[in-house]
């Protein structure tokens, strides 16, 4: 039995040293405790196992060479416990100069990365501010390098993000026989231009097209190339431009704010990326300024605020038939006649010159011949007979 009881005690020890190998010094002090525990358990139970009236001298001798052998065996554990207690200090030192080592490795790295941030910082500003940054104070070449493709990324982004995704909207004209001529273009502006746009509860956004846009745009279509150019997003540019043109004869493009430059804040409808001469671009629209780099091409027309009577774009075609001749300089010809609303300046202008025509016309021989027949004479009105009086080639004139 008691053989019994010390190979447990011993298994439990062996178990418990073990883990106290990988573990804390406050456990390795638990496992003292524990061995002293053990120790008066195997006491106790040593003296209950004693029973009475049997040989004193053999006993004894037990007794004696059970105390030796416990003697031996708390010995063993101490020196293990000894051990275990320089091995969890070594642990500890080793810790330690572990820790020392990646606190300096990282404050190493740590202002390894300030001074490439200020490196860096001040090449790139040489980059952006000098011409030749190269030949500046403390300039390195692998951190001039940096700044430089750094510098070349921020202008891509840059352009991805204020100007249009290509740089020609329309595409290229194709070569043409001789003596051919390719018409002009024609800008139409979209909202308050071309149509109105009113909210329905429960039906949302509809448009409203303005009083003789359908004449104006078949013809203008016989004249020009026809554009149409939003404020709003493209979807929704070419979603009114196909209801406008279901059958894609009139509009040769539609494009939106995504067409645009983004220039201080604003959005301006730049020319140069139509892929045409800007002397031949004719531009409709109630605001110059959103055509900023190319206000000499825009005639300003009123905002449609819905009314139905509204004449503007059929008052319209006359100067742009004039607009669209081949030896008619666009920008003279606007400036000439006013950008806002020099269309009605220019049919004023036509309607003199056909007055002052007619009335030349009636100064000389035909005009006294048209006179006459006019005016049959002093005899009576009801005998007036204009096969008589004169003949039928006078009659024809």
């Amino acid at each position: 039995m008691l053989n019994r009881v010390l190979l447990q005690r011993s298994q439990v020890l062996l178990s418990l040293r073990r883990t106290a190998s990988t573990s804390t010094p406050k456990f390795s002090q638990n496992l003292f405790f524990t061995n002293q525990y053990v120790s008066n358990n195997y006491r106790t139970f040593s003296t209950k196992q004693t029973k009475p009236g049997s040989d004193t001298t053999k006993s004894e001798k037990q007794e004696n060479q059970q105390k030796g052998q416990k003697e031996q065996f708390e010995e063993e554990e101490h020196q293990e416990f000894h051990h275990d207690e320089s091995k969890d200090g070594n642990s500890h030192a080793n810790f330690s100069t572990s820790r020392k080592i990646f606190f300096a490795l990282g404050k190493a790295i740590k202002y390894s990365i300030w001074a490439y941030i200020v490196l860096f910082s001040y090449h790139f500003y040489l980059v952006r501010k000098k011409d030749k940054p190269e030949e500046s104070f403390g300039c390195i070449d692998l951190f001039l390098r940096h700044a430089f493709r750094a510098q070349w990324h921020c202008n891509e982004i840059n352009k991805l993000l204020t100007r249009p995704p290509i740089d020609k909207l329309l595409p290229t004209i194709p070569p043409l026989p001789p003596g051919a001529i390719y018409p002009k273009t024609l800008i139409i502006g979209l909202r308050g231009v071309s149509v109105k746009s009113e909210y329905k509860l429960g039906l949302g956004f509809e448009y409203k097209k303005r009083p003789g846009l359908n004449t104006f745009l078949q013809k203008a279509a016989s004249m020009y190339e026809v554009v149409l150019f939003g404020d709003e997003e493209s979807s929704l540019v070419q979603e009114i431009g196909i209801a406008l043109d279901p059958d894609q004869r009139m509009l040769q493009g539609a494009f939106g704010h995504e067409s645009t430059l983004l220039k201080d804040g604003r959005y301006i409808k730049d020319l140069s990326y139509m892929n045409r001469d800007t002397k031949n671009i004719v531009c409709i629209d109630f605001d110059p300024e959103k055509f900023y780099y190319h206000q000499d091409n825009v005639i300003k027309v009123p905002e449609w605020d819905g009314d139905n009577l509204d004449r503007e774009l059929l008052d319209l075609i006359p100067f742009l038939s004039h607009l669209s001749g081949h030896n008619v300089d666009v920008k003279t010809e606007i400036k000439k006649y006013g950008k806002d609303r020099g269309y009605l300046k220019y049919q004023e202008v036509q309607e003199t010159r056909r007055e002052m025509i007619q009335n030349k016309k009636d100064s000389g021989f035909g005009g006294i011949l048209k006179k006459l027949g006019n005016n049959p004479g002093p005899q009576d009105m009801d005998d007036y007979d204009e096969n008589k009086l004169f003949p039928s080639q006078f009659r024809n004139e």
